[in-house]
């Protein structure tokens, strides 16, 4: 949670003490309490979460962070306390996986309130997704894929009115949406040479054992190279249009 204390200086004036005998500065030691009168400012909570994928977690911000979608978000200690953020909406999400590793997710939420909470103790046994769960299709190019990560960027803005400033003890009424921005990369080992210039629009599907979506986008133009090691060329593209179909 973030909330800062917003004084109002120089209440008396600009001198950092106050003379008694003569109009110079700092002749005694009388210190000019400036920050007597301030006010506390609007509050915001929000975090990040990074953690290895697995079946039952894979798609668990995802449809909260392609929707927009308002959900609470509960934090819990293994003692068994914690605390609940209300009304979050994701900022940013981000699968990424590497040939031979497991998948990650990192996901970044605002909300517009807090509460301690007591819940139970999650201790749920489960698999990590590696990179041989994973599944893009159709076949972009005939190289084997070496990596690929894929980010949803929603920017996010606090909406604060008189109402949320009193009511709602100075969190933000709301948290509104702005215009989502999805990007990403393929990388593939060997030099791969179809995608020197943008080819119109192309519709992949990521299926990662249940989780699974169609993602529409533009590949960018990729800079020919040469290299003595072994060839890795990484493709960037941006989501266009709907990205994740309607």
């Amino acid at each position: 949670m973030q909330q800062e204390a917003l004084f109002y200086d120089h209440v008396i004036g600009l001198r950092d003490t106050i003379p008694t005998t003569s109009q110079t500065k700092g002749e005694t030691d009388v210190v000019n309490l400036q920050k007597t009168i301030w006010r506390p400012s609007t509050k915001i909570v929000g975090g990040s979460l990074a953690f290895p994928a697995t079946e039952n977690n894979i798609g668990s911000f995802f449809e909260f962070a392609k929707r927009g979608r308002s959900f609470n978000l509960t934090f819990q200690y293994h003692t068994g306390e914690g605390r609940e953020f209300e009304s979050c909406k994701v900022s940013s999400w981000s699968l990424s996986c590497t040939a031979g590793d497991i998948c990650n997710v990192s996901v970044e939420v605002m909300g517009v309130g807090l509460e301690d909470s007591t819940v139970g103790l999650y201790t749920n046994a489960e698999k990590l997704i590696t990179w041989d769960k994973v599944d893009l299709t159709p076949a972009i190019s005939s190289h084997p894929i070496q990596a690929f990560n894929i980010n949803i960027n929603n920017p996010l803005i606090p909406i604060y009115t008189s109402t949320s400033n009193s009511e709602k003890d100075l969190w933000p009424l709301e948290i509104r949406v702005g215009m989502q921005e999805v990007s990403g990369t393929i990388s593939f080992w060997g030099r791969v040479d179809d995608y020197y210039d943008i080819q119109g629009p192309y519709t992949m599907t990521l299926t990662i054992l249940g989780f699974s979506t169609p993602i529409t986008v533009l590949f960018q133009p990729v800079q020919p190279q040469g290299s003595v090691n072994p060839i890795i060329t990484t493709i960037p593209f941006v989501g266009i249009d709907r990205p994740f179909g309607s």
